[in-house]
This record gives C-alpha cells, structure tokens and sequence, in this order.
C-alpha cells in the first residue's frame, strides 16, 4: 500500500522595507511616495499617496519631517540675516551628540552646526569652530583635512568618537623628491657588421614624485613623477 501526505505551503517573498515617510501635522504618512528632495528654498516637498493621486506640495509649515531614500529631512530654524527662518536641513551623521551637523542643499550646499547655543552656518573659520564644539584636541589632525563637504563632514563625526589619541592623516597632494645613481645599459651595432656589443655606465639621478588622494579615506590615488639622468657614451664612440 502506498500513502502520499501532502502538505501544502504558502512561499512567502521577502518585501523590501519601505523607508520613504512624510509627517504632517504630527502625523507620519508611510503609504506613498515623496517626491525628491525639498525645492523652493528648500521650504516645499512632494509626497503623492499612490500612483493615481497627483503629488501635493506640503510646506515646512506643514511637514516636521521626512524621509527619502536614505536621505533623512527635518524643518529646522536657520540664522538669516539678523532674523530666523525655518527650511528643511538634511541631517548628516549624528555619532557626536553634543555637535550635530546639517546640509541646506543647494548650489552650493551650505553646512550648518548645532549645539547648545543654537545653529550656526560654517564658513571660512569651521575648523576652528568645530574643534571648538567637539572639544577634543586629539581631533586637531584629522580637522586639518577636512572639507566643507558631506562625505568629509559625514567621515569626522563618526570617526570624531573613536579617537582617543593624536593620529596623523596622509594629506590629499603629497610631493617627494629624491636623489639618486641610475645604472643605464646601451646596446648597439657596430655599422657594416653583424656584431653586437652594449656599454653601461652609472650616473646621478635626480627627480620628484607626487601622489594625489582621491578619496577623502586616502583608499585611492594617482602618482606622478620627473625623473632627469645622463649617461655620456660619446667618448665610447669615438
């Protein structure tokens, strides 16, 4: 006798987790979609609830937060001019409390720093001001080559923790000269012969290298170099 069990299973796919979100008036809305980053001064964003609906402006009256792709908003007060106005800042890495950093996106993009005693923009004098805020004069090599972007910004505050002690960091454009003896061989053939004969000689050598980081981490670069010698065979000949 012969039995057959069979027991039926339902496969179950894995959905991806759906990130985007908008809160309006206090109230998150994750069914849909928004639309891109804040427009118009950074004070409007698009959210459509389905793909029937057309999209709808909210203002940073009207929205506190949302999400993006990745990419995290929040209507925030910014220094403008003696006033305060409220635009949606593009949160940035947030491993230092007491120091956080925010992106107002535009062209260019301009970075601001929070603390205890409100926003403050970052201009020319961000490195002093960031050291300041962090606090930490272990962080004092690693300020010295970072840039008013976000991946460099994004690099400092989480790495702003982890230092403990002085590191040293490789700068972005390094040049190395050096000096030297260089071993040369000459081959040649004698005229109206089949014989062959070469002479080699060893003369100074002079030169520079230089190295070039693309990357903020200094992961990848690019080297060049000049390099000058002579070797005399003119005496050989005649």
């Amino acid at each position: 006798m012969v039995v057959w069990l069979s027991f039926p299973q339902v496969a179950q796919a894995q959905r991806p987790e759906k990130k985007d979100y908008i809160v309006v008036a206090d109230t998150a809305l994750s069914q849909g979609k928004v639309l891109g980053i804040p427009s118009e001064d950074n004070t409007v964003v698009y959210f459509s609830r389905s793909r029937r609906n057309a999209a709808k402006a909210y203002t940073v009256a009207e929205v506190s937060e949302f999400r993006v792709s990745e990419r995290l908003f929040f209507a925030k007060k910014i220094p403008v001019g003696g006033s305060s106005v409220t635009v949606f800042l593009e949160k940035l890495t947030q491993e230092v409390p007491q120091a956080k950093l925010w992106k107002l996106n535009g062209k260019p993009s301009v970075f601001y720093l929070e603390t205890a005693d409100g926003m403050e923009a970052l201009g020319e004098d961000y490195r002093k001001v960031l050291g300041e805020a962090l606090g930490n004069d272990d962080l004092l090599p690693l300020l010295a080559i970072t840039d008013l972007s976000e991946l460099s910004l994004n690099y400092l505050s989480k790495t702003a923790k982890s230092i403990t002690k002085p590191r040293t960091f490789t700068r972005r454009l390094t040049l190395s000269p050096w000096v030297g003896y260089a071993s040369q061989t000459v081959g040649f053939t004698i005229p109206e012969t089949i014989l062959e004969g070469e002479i080699a000689g060893v003369s100074p050598a002079f030169g520079i290298h230089g190295e070039l980081f693309l990357t903020f981490k200094r992961n990848l670069s690019i080297g060049a170099g000049l390099a000058w010698s002579q070797f005399d065979s003119q005496n050989f000949f005649s």
